[in-house]
């Protein structure tokens, strides 16, 4: 169809993805990374200084990951609220409630929105 389109049709408006792939994304981040964010989310330094509440975050995953419709934004500023807090937490800068152990994965995670 793209090809019939040619010279009717803008070229940036053929070559352009469509916004399922673009929000689909994020998802398969989150369903890449699940085990970790399980792991962050059971001992949340977010929800133990009353920034979030672990379970309803749990289940926003959850139900992004089941394709439901979800703020995907929010959802991706909430879990960096969390990297980012545990971060300061690491390097001595937030005095925070005890964490257990946290062992970082150094990697990096392109989601784009």
């Amino acid at each position: 169809m793209r090809r019939s389109l040619v010279g009717i049709v803008p070229d940036e408006i053929l070559a352009r993805r469509t916004k399922q792939v673009a929000a689909r994304t994020p998802v398969l981040a989150l369903e890449q990374h699940w085990n970790e964010l399980q792991d962050a989310f059971q001992t949340a330094l977010s929800s133990r200084l009353g920034y979030i509440d672990e379970l309803r975050l749990m289940k926003t995953i959850r139900d992004a990951r089941a394709g439901k419709s979800v703020s995907l934004v929010r959802l991706l500023w909430t879990i960096s609220l969390e990297y980012w807090l545990r971060g300061l937490a690491v390097r001595g800068l937030l005095d925070a409630p005890a964490i257990p152990s946290i062992r970082f994965k150094r990697r990096d995670i392109a989601v784009s929105i």
